[in-house]
């Protein structure tokens, strides 16, 4: 029924299409576990999905499972002349996640945060630390404010370094999502969720 052009990413399945029907949208869906970026529902790949848009917003977007993706709390600009106030991570976790969130490169420096989450029965063992190299202009600083958005139900949270102020809520767009928020964090950070 539709002409489909497939963007693919390691950690987002990206559908794009020249006509965008009002109704009901197939798309073929790699394998894997993939959480919708719009509502957080997860999905099995390997298969044709059925979506709307009412549904899955104008556009189907899916992160796969176990991926690290930062979101951008400011609409950031082409060459940032600062660092964000805030870091904000997405993890759709199913096992251990790994990455590198970059905030700062050129030639010689590096600004960027090792981030690792993993999966351990009940609970979700974190790590973020920062790796600096080179020299960093002074306007990239680490962040005041850490979100972590899960795709978990999380009630409680453990610093394993000292204690800080922070907050726990479900995300209202994504069920059984939840953001952790961690201001004035200093890295770097373990933590453990339940």
């Amino acid at each position: 029924d539709h002409y489909l052009k497939k963007y693919y990413a390691k950690t987002v399945c990206l559908h794009i299409w020249d006509f965008i029907s009002l109704h009901n949208v197939s798309l073929n869906i790699t394998p894997g576990a993939w959480y919708s970026w719009w509502n957080g529902n997860k999905v099995e790949g390997d298969r044709v999905f059925q979506t709307s848009e009412s549904e899955d917003g104008n556009m189907p977007l899916f992160i796969r499972e176990n991926a690290i993706v930062p979101l951008c709390p400011e609409p950031p600009s082409f060459i940032p002349d600062r660092s964000l106030k805030a870091l904000e991570i997405m993890v759709p976790l199913t096992g251990e996640a790994q990455g590198e969130v970059v905030e700062y490169f050129d030639r010689e420096s590096l600004l960027a945060y090792d981030v690792v989450f993993t999966l351990q029965g009940n609970y979700i063992r974190g790590r973020i630390t920062q790796k600096n190299k080179g020299r960093v202009p002074s306007e990239y600083k680490p962040p005041e404010t850490l979100k972590i958005l899960v795709n978990h139900s999380i009630q409680n949270v453990e610093f394993s370094t000292a204690a800080r102020e922070f907050s726990v809520q479900p995300d209202p767009g994504r069920k059984s999502w939840t953001l952790v928020t961690v201001n004035d964090a200093v890295l770097p950070l373990e933590f453990k969720l339940w």
